[in-house]
């Protein structure tokens, strides 16, 4: 609203908080200090010129939710990070090593303990694991443990085997995806779902939910579950992954494969020809 005369193309990377507000997500209120600023950022996405959503999934809504036309609506994935790539195998085992100690099994998360993140679904699932292989442990990335989180883990033999990294860098989670054994990522709702993509990029398997842009995201290169408060879904695909082998090196493989597509080399000529197209319109 600041920027005066001129063209605009305005970048939506998701519509969580405008999905919320209008009872189409079951989460927390948004803040009211939020919410106004969810109705300027309307005000000035309805004007603009271009809009580049991230997903499919976040065009739709756009389209959808702000009755803005499809044909001002440009769909440009987000760019996986040139620094997530797979270690070594010798440094692979070094980051294990160092990182976890050696465990039997890695079972990572990556993301706050959001409502739509469903960290506890991941608590849930992990139990579920470590009953079956004591020898798995859960790394998550982000702020201790919330008191239903605690509540939930009370009692069980699990507990134990879960720990907390904070990693500051982009290189620091770069070596807990690349030395993890697999991503579980049960999210309730994601405009795009960087985790899935940083984490494929780095060699990781993936077992995420389809929902939102999720399966957009993954594709064929992971293990995908409908609903993602089903923990005993996924509870079962975890424990299939990190027993058989060659589906680890098969995911592993896709997943790289499927990581390279959000490449600078592929995305950026998208965005560029959007701004080409706006320019000379």
């Amino acid at each position: 609203m600041f920027l005066g005369k001129g063209k605009v193309i305005v970048t939506v990377h998701d519509l969580i908080n405008l999905l919320t507000m209008r009872g189409r997500l079951a989460l927390d209120a948004v803040p009211p200090l939020r919410q106004l600023a969810v109705k300027a950022s309307l005000r000035q996405i309805e004007k603009a010129e271009a809009v580049v959503c991230v997903s499919q999934k976040t065009a739709d809504g756009v389209v959808a939710e702000l009755n803005v036309p499809a044909n001002r609506v440009y769909v440009v994935h987000n760019i996986v990070p040139t620094v997530f790539q797979p270690l070594s195998p010798r440094e692979r085992a070094q980051a294990r090593s160092s990182l976890f100690g050696g465990p039997e099994h890695i079972m990572l998360h990556v993301g706050k303990p959001s409502a739509y993140k469903n960290r506890l679904g991941v608590l849930k699932t992990f139990a579920l694991v470590h009953a079956r292989l004591p020898g798995c442990r859960l790394i998550l990335t982000s702020q201790e443990l919330t008191p239903g989180e605690k509540a939930f883990l009370e009692g069980r033999p699990c507990a134990r085997s879960i720990s907390i990294h904070r990693p500051e860098q982009q290189a620091q989670l770069r070596l807990l995806y690349a030395a993890a054994d697999v991503l579980v990522f049960p999210s309730l709702f994601e405009g795009f779902g960087w985790p899935p993509l940083e984490a494929m990029a780095c060699g990781c398997p993936v077992i995420t939910s389809t929902a939102g842009s999720l399966a957009e995201v993954v594709g064929e290169a992971g293990l995908t579950i409908d609903d993602p408060l089903d923990s005993g879904a996924f509870a079962d695909a975890v424990c299939r992954l990190l027993r058989d082998d060659c589906l680890s090196a098969q995911l592993r493989d896709l997943g790289l494969r499927r990581a390279a597509q959000f490449s600078p080399q592929t995305i950026t000529p998208q965005l560029a020809n959007v701004y080409r197209k706006v320019a000379a319109a």
